[in-house]
């Protein structure tokens, strides 16, 4: 199944484009430095899991641009990368294998 990757596509058609701005840091990633994080980290999610593994990844963070990328790498890599909210100290049980905090 091919998929879409507008990342990917805009890095290649606009590599020095504007492609995010952290607001609290102020740091800023071109799509072609974006992408080249995204396969960073879609690299480490296929050592870690293995290619189309499906596995899914939990987050515990605030919304920043290190979480973009995550979500952004395993949608690359057939991972689904989600966060959500936990309530007092319980993670609810949903077949996470790994869970990142930032």
């Amino acid at each position: 199944m091919t998929r879409f990757d507008p990342v990917a596509t805009y890095a290649s058609s606009n590599p020095f484009g504007l492609a995010v701005v952290d607001l609290e840091s102020d740091r800023r990633w071109t799509y072609a430095e974006l992408s080249a994080a995204v396969d960073r980290l879609a690299a480490w999610l296929v050592g870690e899991f293995g290619p189309n593994s499906g596995a899914r990844v939990a987050t515990l963070t605030r919304n920043c641009a290190e979480m973009l990328i995550l979500q952004l790498a395993g949608a690359r890599r057939d991972c689904s990368a989600g966060s959500g909210r936990v309530a007092g100290n319980r993670v609810p049980r949903s077949g996470i294998r790994t869970a990142v905090a930032v």
